[in-house]
């Protein structure tokens, strides 16, 4: 379930389209009840994900120096093919 930042009643859906082999700048405008990396970045086969502050995400190494997404910052995802982000 997705909670809106304004109302805890309603729910709203937001959908990122991520394209395979490239760089992806993205960000969320929703906060969903885990915002952990893995529940959020973790739904597409990513290779690498950054923040503006130098934390990486390297799910096949294990590595989460994000921990949870802040929907106040933008993110750098590399995938490793194509895919959606559903919060």
């Amino acid at each position: 379930m997705v909670i809106p930042i304004y109302n805890h009643k309603d729910t709203i859906t937001q959908v990122v389209d991520i394209n395979a082999f490239q760089i992806n700048g993205i960000s969320f405008n929703v906060v969903a009840d885990d915002m952990s990396t893995d529940s959020t970045l973790g739904q597409v086969d990513l290779l690498i994900a950054t923040d503006d502050a130098g934390s990486y995400y390297v799910p096949s190494f294990g590595i989460d120096n994000i921990g949870d997404v802040d929907v106040f910052e933008g993110y750098a995802v590399f995938p490793n093919s194509a895919g959606q982000i559903v919060l």
